[in-house]
C-alpha cells in the first residue's frame, strides 16, 4: 500500500531572482515564497559568515527548475537569492564556486527594495523572508511574511538554520502557511535555547511577523 503520507510532501527549492524579474523569471503560484536578503554589503568581518550561509543554501537546496519537472509548483516553498544576473553555467560549479560567484554577484540594493515591501524597520541581516506571495507583486490586505534575522545566528550554526527552514517547510499539511512555518520554527528556536544556553538570548530575538505595507 502507498505511503499517503507523501501526497503532503513540501519542498523547499532554490533559485536566482533579478530585478529585471517581471513575473516571468518568479511566476505566481508557488507555495510558498523565500528570500535570503543581504542588505549591507560585505566587509571583511561579513565575508566568512556571508560564505558560509551560501555555501550551506547551495548544498543543502535543490534547484527550483529541477523539483518542478517532477512537481507542480503549489508544491514548492521557492527560496529566492536576489543578484545582479544569473549565473551561465551554474551547474558546473560546486557549492562553494557557487558562494563565491554569488558574493561577486548579489544585489544588495534590489535586495533592500524588496524590504520596502514590508514594515519594522531592517538593519544588517541577513534575513530570511517567507511570505505566501512575492514580494516584488501585489499583496492581499493583512498579508504577514515571516522574517528571519540571521545576525542574531552564530556562524556555526548557519547551516543548520538553512536545513531547519527546509525541514519546516517540508512538514505541513495541506497547502503552505505561513503562520504554521514560523510556529514550528519557533519550536525548533525554543529546543537550540534550552540545548545551547549561550546562544538562547540571540537566537530567541531571530523571528518576527512583519505586515505587507503594498
Amino acid at each position: 500500500m502507498p505511503d499517503e503520507r507523501r501526497s503532503n510532501q513540501r519542498f523547499t527549492g532554490s533559485g536566482f531572482v533579478t530585478s529585471h524579474d517581471d513575473g516571468a523569471e518568479v511566476p505566481d503560484g508557488y507555495g510558498m515564497y523565500t528570500y535570503l536578503l543581504f542588505i549591507h554589503p560585505q566587509g571583511k568581518d561579513e565575508a566568512r559568515r556571508y560564505h558560509v550561509l551560501l555555501e550551506a543554501y547551495f548544498r543543502d537546496l535543490t534547484p527550483t527548475l529541477e523539483l518542478q519537472r517532477f512537481m507542480p509548483r503549489d508544491r514548492i516553498n521557492i527560496f529566492l537569492l536576489p543578484v545582479a544576473q544569473r549565473p551561465q553555467s551554474s551547474a558546473q560549479l560546486d557549492a562553494s564556486q557557487l558562494a563565491d560567484w554569488t558574493l561577486d554577484h548579489l544585489d544588495v540594493a534590489f535586495s533592500s527594495s524588496l524590504t520596502l515591501s514590508l514594515d519594522g524597520p531592517f538593519t544588517a541581516g541577513p534575513y530570511i523572508v517567507s511570505c505566501p506571495r512575492r514580494l516584488s507583486g501585489s499583496s492581499s490586505d493583512h498579508e504577514v511574511c515571516a522574517v528571519q534575522d540571521l545576525s542574531v545566528i552564530p556562524t556555526s550554526m548557519l547551516e543548520t538554520w538553512i536545513q531547519h527552514v527546509e525541514y519546516q517547510a517540508a512538514h505541513q499539511d495541506g497547502s503552505f502557511s505561513v503562520q504554521i512555518f514560523a510556529l514550528r520554527l519557533r519550536t525548533i528556536i525554543a529546543q537550540i535555547a534550552e540545548d545551547e544556553p549561550n546562544v538562547s538570548a540571540s537566537v530567541q530575538k531571530v523571528l518576527d511577523f512583519r505586515k505587507r505595507v503594498k
